[in-house]
């Protein structure tokens, strides 16, 4: 089950050239796998790191891109709670675009550079 969840990230960090990465997250916002390449490494890097090891400089990034985005998806949640389900939500800042599929256990965060043609 874990190899097809790693060719999974694989897939999608692949699709298109604008992917940056993809982050999975528990249901208490903690970072379980991140292909978010780290500092010196190309954005064309597909190999899933997991998170939380000191020499791995996309550790910190994740894991405040992954906390911004679970207090945004906890408060949308509750804003829906009686009349809605969350199932999908798109945030783009100046630099990045999220998409963000939540799940009653994990979520996924699939980072967007999208200055990036992407490659259809």
């Amino acid at each position: 089950m874990s190899t097809e969840i790693e060719e999974s990230l694989r897939r999608i960090h692949g699709a298109h050239k604008s992917v940056v990465g993809v982050i999975v997250v528990n249901s208490e916002g903690a970072t379980i796998r991140s292909t978010v390449p780290g500092a010196g490494q190309s954005g064309s890097s597909s190999a899933s790191t997991p998170i939380g090891a000191p020499s791995d400089p996309s550790a910190d990034q994740s894991k405040t891109w992954a906390g911004i985005i679970a207090t945004i998806v906890d408060r949308a949640r509750m804003a829906f709670k009686e009349n809605d389900e969350l199932q999908f939500l798109k945030i783009r800042t100046k630099r990045n675009e999220f998409i963000v599929v939540p799940d009653k256990d994990f979520m996924m965060i699939t980072v967007l550079n999208p200055n990036n043609e992407s490659s259809a």
